[in-house]
């Protein structure tokens, strides 16, 4: 089994500077193994994702 990278991501930042957008929303993996999977997203008001959408 692969084992997880050690380490600390700033923030807007993915592990080995890796960045996807979908659909106008842009992610940032910070843990990928075949156990484990974490994201950063960073949503903005209004965003179409965001919850305080009307």
């Amino acid at each position: 089994m692969q084992a997880l990278e050690k380490g600390i991501t700033k923030n807007r930042v993915g592990s080995r500077e890796t960045t996807w957008n979908i659909l106008g929303q842009t992610y940032y993996p910070k843990a990928v193994c075949e156990t484990t999977f974490a994201f950063e997203t960073n949503s903005v008001p209004d965003d179409f994702l965001s919850p305080r959408n009307k």
